[in-house]
């Protein structure tokens, strides 16, 4: 016999005979009768010991539940922008999309033809990356120019979501006057080309940075400038275009300080343009090379939607799809 089954006897007497008050017999059996206190007692400790014997038998039943999973909350599409209290440089890969680190050893000596294509006015122009660090270099007998990286994956998107871009630049020392910068370009044929550049530039030997929008053919009254601030030759900055689509409100953020915010003249037309995001280096002056250098470039993961979010990465940066593609083609046929 279990002892669940001599809990449930014992328990069954005790409370047979609280309830009766005793005076039974059966066969040899005699339960004499009991007061009242007694007879409460009894029925209680029966009570007891039935449930006792109840639970061992049942464990189950004395497990705490598990609580009811919570459902994920879905990042609305008015999602406001970190603070300006915010350093836009900490921890740059939580909640962030790595567009390009510039890591990959298979690039270095050139960049990655995946997520970059090289453009631009000057007649030689020049992108290579070695050990995390994208060089531009804008050389030529022309007196003005621009070597431009555009991001491949986000080639004339339309945002719906607040999106920005943000990358860590440098111009050395030894360049020539000009600029390095991180760029958004959007066009629409009722506005002409709207430029917002954030960067890092040269005027004789003064070293500044800024950011401004504008648009092209040049208009009066829309255009925009953050004040300049003096930099040391060679010295990184992080520099930030944020976007907020709703609105149509542009932030810009230098070393994790906001600089400016307006919404641009523009903003009816900016609302359905087609956007770009880019990389790159104009210059001033003839024959001296412009040198800008930056060390990576990311933006937020809920910037996309549908099928214009980014493809899964593996460890290098690397499309997986393309990955699967290379493997397929390497295998015998």
């Amino acid at each position: 016999m279990t002892i669940e089954a001599i809990l449930a006897l014992i328990g069954g007497i005790a409370l047979l005979v609280g309830i009766l008050g005793g005076g039974v017999e059966a066969e040899k059996i005699k339960i004499p009768k009991v007061n009242a206190l007694l007879r409460i007692v009894l029925a209680l400790t029966g009570i007891c010991l039935l449930l006792l014997a109840v639970f061992l038998s049942r464990p189950e039943l004395l497990q705490v539940p598990p609580p009811a999973p919570q459902p994920l909350t879905p990042l609305p599409t008015d999602a406001a922008f970190p603070s300006e209290e915010a350093t836009a440089t900490t921890n740059p890969r939580t909640a962030l999309y790595m567009y390009d680190d510039f890591e990959d050893p298979a690039n270095d000596g050139a960049f990655d033809p995946e997520k970059w294509r090289l453009t631009g006015s000057s007649p030689d122009p020049k992108a290579n990356q070695l050990n995390g660090n994208l060089t531009i270099v804008n050389a030529g007998d022309e007196p003005s120019g621009d070597v431009t990286l555009t991001a491949s994956w986000y080639d004339g998107i339309t945002l719906d979501v607040p999106m920005f871009i943000e990358a860590d630049l440098a111009l050395p020392p030894d360049s020539a006057p000009g600029a390095v910068d991180i760029g958004i370009t959007a066009s629409d044929p009722a506005m002409g080309t709207w430029l917002a550049l954030c960067g890092i530039g040269r005027v004789g030997s003064q070293f500044t940075g800024n950011c401004t929008d504008f648009v092209w053919p040049e208009q009066t009254g829309h255009s925009f400038e953050t004040p300049e601030q003096s930099f040391e030759p060679g010295s990184w900055h992080t520099f930030r275009i944020e976007v907020d689509p709703t609105s149509m409100t542009i932030t810009y953020t230098i070393d994790g300080v906001v600089v400016g915010r307006h919404v641009p003249a523009d903003a009816g037309p900016l609302g359905n343009a087609k956007f770009q995001f880019s990389l790159g280096t104009w210059k001033s002056s003839v024959n001296n090379p412009v040198t800008g250098s930056a060390s990576y470039v990311h933006w937020p993961i809920w910037a996309m939607r549908g099928n214009q979010r980014p493809p899964l990465m593996d460890s290098r940066g690397h499309s997986q799809q393309t990955n699967q593609t290379h493997e397929q083609q390497s295998q015998p046929g």
